[in-house]
């Protein structure tokens, strides 16, 4: 459940949920973009 939000997060940039599936989301995503600010071959497969 969590990659398909996170999926639906990056496509449309918004998505409706409660708050404690957001929470949980956030802990999910915020690595992933953290990871993609760097532009390197590692951070692409890691991601």
């Amino acid at each position: 459940m969590l990659s398909n939000m996170a999926c639906s997060l990056i496509e449309h940039k918004r998505i409706t949920t409660t708050v404690a599936k957001a929470k949980e989301l956030r802990k999910f995503v915020e690595p992933l973009v953290n990871r993609s600010k760097d532009d390197t071959t590692h951070s692409r497969r890691v991601c």
